[in-house]
Parts: C-alpha cells; sequence; structure tokens
C-alpha cells in the first residue's frame, strides 16, 4: 500500500516521527492499526482530531522521552490500547493514546512509573479514580504515595498530581501544561512537588 502526502503533511509527519523516535513508517501503521482495531470492534472514529502541531525546535526537544527509555520500551499493541481505551470511563485521551503508541510505560531511576497499557485500568480500579475523581486518569506514580492524572476528555490536558489516599480534584495540583512538558521534566526530577 502506498499513501500520498502534500510536502506540508509529509514534513509534519516526519516532525512527529522524530519527536517519539520513531520512523514514519511506524507512525502511520500504529495510527492506521488503532483505527481500523475500533472500527472493528465497533467504535466509531475518535471525533475530536488532535490538534496538536509541532510548532518549533524547541518543543520538538520537550517532546522527547527521557534518554534510554525509547530504546528500552516497545510501543502498546493496539489491541491493549483499545482495550484500555475502553476499560475507562472516559478512555485514555489523544496525550496517552499517542504515548503508547510509541512506549508502552516506563520507570524511571528516581521511583517515577508510567504505567503500562495492560496496568492502567487496573490501578485506576484499585484507586476508585473514577468515584473519587471522574473524568481523570491515573497513568503513573511516584512509588512514594503520589500519583500523576490527566483529564482525557480535554485535548492537551494539563498533568496532575495527588496523593493517591485522597484524590480529590480540589487538592490536584498541577506539575506541567500537558504531557508532552510532564515527560520532558522527567530527566531533571521536577515532577516531584
Amino acid at each position: 500500500m502506498t499513501i500520498e502526502l502534500d510536502a506540508d503533511r509529509a514534513a509534519a509527519l516526519s516532525a512527529l516521527a522524530e519527536l517519539y523516535h520513531a520512523t514514519p513508517e511506524r507512525m502511520v501503521a500504529s495510527w492506521a492499526r488503532y483505527h481500523i482495531d475500533r472500527l472493528r470492534s465497533g467504535l466509531t472514529p475518535d471525533t475530536m482530531p488532535s490538534g496538536w502541531q509541532p510548532d518549533s525546535a524547541a518543543d520538538a526537544a520537550r517532546l522527547r522521552l527521557p534518554d534510554g527509555v525509547a530504546d528500552r520500551c516497545p510501543a502498546a499493541s493496539l489491541d491493549a490500547v483499545a482495550a484500555a481505551d475502553a476499560a475507562l470511563g472516559h478512555g485514555l485521551g489523544e496525550q496517552l493514546r499517542a504515548l503508547y503508541a510509541v512506549c508502552d510505560g516506563f520507570l524511571m531511576p528516581d521511583g517515577i512509573r508510567v504505567y503500562g497499557v495492560e496496568d492502567i485500568a487496573e490501578r485506576n480500579a484499585t484507586f476508585d479514580v473514577a468515584s473519587a475523581a471522574p473524568g481523570f486518569v491515573l497513568f503513573a506514580d511516584d512509588s512514594g504515595g503520589r500519583g500523576f492524572l490527566l483529564d482525557p476528555r480535554a485535548p492537551g490536558s494539563a498533568v496532575y498530581t495527588s496523593v493517591l489516599r485522597d484524590l480529590d480534584p480540589g487538592d490536584f495540583e498541577i506539575v506541567a501544561g500537558d504531557l508532552a512538558s510532564w515527560i520532558g521534566l522527567l530527566t531533571t526530577g521536577e515532577t516531584r512537588s
């Protein structure tokens, strides 16, 4: 199969592939599998397309996975992503789906763990996120009692932190403007509050 793109879209695809340490072919294949799997399982295509556009070299630099993570972190299977998306009340959201398209969770040396797609629904059930913080998805923790959450209904949602024993959205603290910014902070250790 051959897909022809105009020059602007080809350049944007190349930029995205570079940001996520993937080839353009892998990115297209991942997106195609995701949408085909959604259609085959009876789900409708995403109703809100991604509004994210790379707009500078600074954005490209801040969206990179921490050193060494991309090398040891394979993409999640699309079946697993679709299952997690369906298991969570508001789905994973575009930011987490984009992350899982290139990396299926990881553990940083400081103990911050981004849950793999196979674990995210279980972690949300364990901490009763649907009742305690309706609309949010717990996607990581610091191995010390703090969790990291985002709102999958809002494209480009901020990343919040909270103690896991009391997930009251009124007490959430914003630690990054979006998931890409938060991932960029992982190398500096600034994700802890």
